[in-house]
């Protein structure tokens, strides 16, 4: 029997098998970028989160237990770590923390004496999984006499008004211009979510620690965020309490649909203040305000003629959502007038209004503060708050007002322009403005770049700082290109680390100034494409709404801009469409479009659609086609949609971009010590020291993690696979 031709044909099996393998493998491999929406984590312990961070000093023991869903969990080992830009060099911080078990499932730890101040992850280590805990550690050694407070409310993740673009722009507006401004610490006020659903907190947290790493949130959730299961398993506690520099204490409530917070927080919240009535200023946060008026009320909590409920034609200064409850409203604000709380702050209403409250029992004053939306709809324009707060003489002061700020003064409507304005607002509000630019900042995502664009429409607001961003990464390199060539006052370093890049911007940002960076991991080489998908009915009748399907395709830097334009003989118009996805918190690579219009005319008839696509390299398609109506059972064309013209134009002017770096090589060493890296700079030379071991693993919950690019894998089974083949042929030939 001849064995040559089963040997040829196993040996071709084998190789067809291995060709197959190495295709797969290197297509799962593809070094494309994950988007921000990664890595998104639980908390296991119930007093801290993203949203809520435990403030403790150096050298302290910080006692936390553990969720039922994580009950029985042995934590063997804890650390602290953080990256920073120190001196103009990248810092990675790495604490081991001592562990004790204090309780049934409750455990101490303890902070070494050499902690630098800063807010932490908090790495738990059981003997099988490794838990992120994000943002939830906050180490002060030593307090200003005066705290920056950012306030940001009705965030409503993933929404926006009109659409989820604008909401997309305005959270990424608000977080962007924070970070410029460089608060101490930054108050959400609820609704931190639309629908409560997983996905939406899945984008909070991971927006929340890649545009504002550097900032502890206190937050607390709203109506929107009921029930409050998914707000406390990924951002933090629903109420609670903090004390800042044994000088400001903080109680933040969960009101729910009701509008009050429940008789069980009240309870809660008369012990916090009772027990810490020692703290000389005191503040509370709840998402329903108290009050819907603007100006100075002279009152107490029992006046029944000027603190009525709400009804219709009623005049009083109580909100409807309190007068729902008036038996916790005047039991609440006794409380704020025996404890002379100093301020609280509320959301919910979608506009500012401030109230200065003087209780004629107690001789005391509060100041309500109600914050406009900073992403939803609004009858002014989404915004965000800050102001100042003085640890020492409990002063509140805003360094910021916009023009049309009036503060706490009487106003014959419960509607204040006090907050800072942020993104657009394109529908008409409460005063008639419509279309408006403030301060946008758009973050597209795509396969291989993250695009910011930034502009500021505020005359009255010339801002310089520095951002400090963490976005998920993947690659050996990376590179970026700015629009306009060399804008003043612009300094770039990049780190990458653990498939994260570390992004430092030093920006001055003057009105009528507009910036474009992408961060990229590979060129953009290609021009975009649209294709038809599908359309119905088929094929096109005349004088029946005709639904065209497009895709549009940008597989490098993603998709910025579409428009399609219907030629029917004489009559040009622009056409309206939706499309999916319709979020910047997607990538921009495919896009799906859905266009509708009807033809009439009594005989057959084409018209003209054009499109035209730009990618974010700068890259347009102009693209025709051509589209044959017929009369309903008419013989239709082969072709019924014919591409006539298609036209790519190139950018005007070459991209400038930098030269891309790669990561440098980092020593592994057994000791907690402090690590600094060399990044890609504008002008600055980093040096490397000497670096720890990281346990910067973590547990997974949605999405799944990114895959790094790893030919290991590829290198084995080839091995293998020749060694198998050898065999193979060895024994045939002894046959």
């Amino acid at each position: 029997m001849n064995r040559k031709p089963l040997l040829f044909t196993g040996v071709a099996m084998i190789v067809f098998f291995l060709i197959f393998n190495m295709s797969l493998l290197i297509a799962q491999n593809t070094e494309t970028l994950p988007g921000i929406v990664y890595n998104v984590t639980e908390n296991i312990f119930n007093e801290i989160g993203p949203a809520l961070p435990a403030i403790v000093e150096p050298g302290s023991v910080m006692q936390l237990t553990l969720t039922q869903s994580y009950a029985g969990l042995s934590v063997t080992r804890a650390y602290l770590v953080t990256a920073k830009l120190s001196n103009n060099n990248f810092v990675y911080l790495n604490y081991s923390l001592g562990v004790d078990r204090a309780g049934v499932d409750r455990y101490n730890f303890t902070l070494p004496l050499g902690v630098e101040d800063g807010l932490y992850d908090l790495i738990i280590e059981s003997e099988t999984k490794t838990f992120q805990i994000k943002r939830s550690v906050w180490v002060v050694s030593q307090w200003p006499s005066e705290l920056k407070i950012a306030v940001m409310t009705d965030l409503h993740f993933i929404t926006g008004t009109p659409n989820t673009f604008t909401g997309d722009i305005n959270r990424v507006s608000a977080f962007t211009l924070a970070g410029v401004l460089n608060p101490d610490l930054i108050f959400w006020l609820g609704d931190i979510a639309d629908q409560a659903s997983p996905g939406e907190y899945y984008a909070a947290q991971t927006y929340r620690y890649s545009l504002l790493y550097r900032y502890p949130i206190l937050g607390i959730p709203g109506n929107h965020d009921a029930p409050d299961s998914n707000y406390r398993k990924y951002l933090g506690p629903s109420y609670w309490y903090r004390i800042l520099g044994s000088k400001l204490l903080v109680v933040g409530l969960f009101s729910a649909e009701g509008g009050t917070p429940t008789w069980e927080q009240i309870v809660f919240l008369e012990e916090v203040l009772s027990n810490y009535s020692y703290i000389p200023y005191k503040a509370i946060l709840v998402h329903h305000p108290m009050f819907y008026y603007q100006g100075e009320l002279y009152t107490w909590y029992n006046d029944t003629e000027t603190l009525k409920p709400y009804s219709q034609g009623v005049q009083t200064p109580v909100s409807s959502y309190w007068s729902n409850n008036m038996t916790a409203f005047r039991y609440v604000l006794k409380l704020i007038e025996d404890y002379n709380v100093t301020f609280v702050l509320s959301g919910h209403v979608h506009r500012d209004f401030y109230v200065k409250y003087t209780s004629v029992r107690t001789n005391t004053t509060t100041l309500f503060m109600t914050f406009t939306t900073t992403a939803h709809g609004t009858a002014s324009y989404d915004a965000i708050g800050f102001f100042k707060f003085n640890l020492e003489t409990g002063d509140i002061s805003f360094p910021i007002r916009p023009p049309t700020f009036i503060g706490f003064q009487n106003s014959s409507t419960p509607l204040a322009l006090n907050s800072i304005p942020i993104g657009i607002y394109p529908p008409a509000n409460n005063l008639g403005w419509a279309n408006k630019t403030y301060f946008p900042v758009t973050l597209a995502l795509s396969n291989n770049a993250y695009t910011i664009s930034l502009s500021n429409n505020l005359e009255w607001l010339n801002v310089s700082g520095e951002l400090f961003w963490v976005l998920p990464w993947n690659g050996s390199s990376v590179s970026y290109k700015v629009t306009p060539e060399n804008p003043p006052g612009l300094e770039v370093n990049t780190y990458w680390r653990n498939n994260l890049l570390y992004l430092s911007l030093k920006l001055q940002v003057k009105y009528g100034d507009s910036i474009e960076l992408v961060f990229y991991n590979a060129p953009d080489n290609d021009p975009p494409d649209i294709i038809v998908s599908s359309y119905t009915p088929k094929p096109p009748y005349l004088n029946r709404t005709f639904t065209l399907y497009l895709k549009g395709i940008d597989v490098e830097w993603g998709i910025q801009s579409v428009s399609f334009v219907l030629v029917d003989g004489s009559n040009v118009s622009s056409l309206t469409y939706t499309q999916t996805p319709n979020t910047f918190t997607q990538k921009l690579n495919n896009i799906s479009y859905t266009l509708q219009f009807t033809i009439v005319s009594t005989t057959a008839k084409s018209v003209l659609l054009n499109a035209t696509i730009t990618d974010y390299y700068g890259r347009t398609r102009l693209k025709v086609f051509n589209i044959t109506f017929i009369p309903y059972g008419a013989q239709p064309p082969a072709n019924p949609i014919i591409v006539v013209s298609d036209i790519v134009v190139e950018p005007e002017t070459p991209t400038n971009t930098t030269e891309p770096t790669t990561s440098p090589s980092t020593t592994t060493t057994t000791t907690t010590t402090t690590e600094t890296w060399t990044p890609t700079t504008t002008g600055t030379t980093i040096t490397e020291t000497t670096t720890t071991t990281s346990p910067f693993t973590t547990t997974e919950v949605q999405p799944p993690s990114q895959q790094e690019r790893d030919y290991t894998l590829v290198g084995l089974i080839i091995v293998v696979l020749i060694v198998i083949v050898a065999v193979i042929y060895v024994f045939f030939l002894r046959k």
